[in-house]
């Protein structure tokens, strides 16, 4: 099996890539997960399963840190609706300049749509406002 050289601190070791109970080496796996119970935190194991399209016990391996997230698996996380968050994962600290590019135009887009949102909402509000103006006088 190959390995790596994993750097922890000041120290190293040489570890398996592959499946492992701790995953050592496949660090962006956890991140995935970490999105995961966040968007879906109950039956999260049911939910990672239905959008990578995998077994609801698959899921639960990788949930408890039991065996690795498939490729094919990680794609159909990152092409469902909730894709972006775990891109952000699967990216880490990348500071590359066209992945700072992709996170400010999304953050700029989310904040165009919450604006929006809140301006509606903002209106609605108005609107009930006068109707109670127009039952009191």
């Amino acid at each position: 099996m190959a390995t790596i050289l994993s750097i922890s601190g000041a120290t190293s070791k040489r570890t398996n890539l592959g499946s492992s109970p701790k995953r050592t080496t496949v660090r962006w796996i956890d991140g995935m997960m970490a999105v995961a119970r966040v968007l879906w935190p109950a039956g999260t194991a049911a939910h990672l399963a239905a959008k990578s399209k995998v077994s609801t016990r698959a899921a639960e391996f990788w949930l408890a840190g039991q065996r690795d997230i498939s490729l094919d698996a990680a794609r159909e996380l990152l092409r469902s609706e909730e894709g972006y968050p775990f891109l952000v994962a699967l990216m880490g600290d990348c500071d590359a300049r066209w992945w700072q590019r992709v996170k400010l135009r999304y953050d700029s887009g989310k904040l165009r749509r919450d604006i929006a949102a809140q301006q509606k909402r903002l209106a609605e509000l108005m609107n009930q406002s006068q109707q109670v103006d127009m039952k009191l006088d």
